[in-house]
């Protein structure tokens, strides 16, 4: 295991340092947040271009679904959903940040995952359908940022900026 990391820490080192990737929040034995255990429950369910179901899904619908499945509304493409929550440094990274990804050319964003810990993501490609990646020198050179949509001791839903605006508004009518 530790030999497995040490070599993915220096694959890695021409575009994220070995000491950042080290300073990534480490994953503890088993599922860390019901994210990600809900995450892994769909484990090998097949790729679906459009996909949003564990019939099948892509990888913006898979991130969606799983969060949905904790009370958390996402958009539902991947670019979309990279203008949601906070933007975080790879080495800040914690279970449940999303990681985003330039596969397409011309595109800034056109693939999520979930960071699961220990410099790991899953996700639902077309290759494998859903399954754990680490950051190999394909995803390396891929990876463009992550955002946090959870906050660190998030204990309920989150709400988007539009939901937080109604609920302001229909707050002062009441207030009134």
């Amino acid at each position: 295991m530790k030999k497995s990391i040490l070599l993915m820490t220096s694959v890695i080192a021409g575009m994220i340092s070995s000491a950042t990737l080290a300073q990534a929040a480490p994953l503890t034995v088993g599922s860390t947040t019901p994210i990600i255990s809900t995450a892994e429950g769909y484990l090998g369910v097949p790729y679906v271009h459009g996909g949003t179901t564990p019939v099948g899904f892509d990888c913006s619908g898979f991130t969606r679904y799983v969060f949905a499945r904790q009370g958390i509304t996402l958009p539902r493409v991947s670019v979309d959903q990279y203008k949601v929550g906070t933007p975080v440094a790879f080495h800040n990274l914690r279970p449940k940040d999303l990681v985003f990804f330039r596969l397409a050319s011309g595109k800034r964003v056109s693939h999520v995952g979930i960071y699961i810990g220990n410099g790991k993501f899953i996700s639902a490609t077309s290759h494998k359908g859903i399954a754990i990646y680490g950051f190999t020198p394909y995803w390396a050179k891929a990876y463009v940022a992550a955002r946090r949509v959870i906050k660190p001791h998030h204990t309920g839903p989150s709400i988007s900026h539009s939901d937080s605006i109604r609920h302001s508004k229909a707050h002062q009518k009441l207030i009134l």
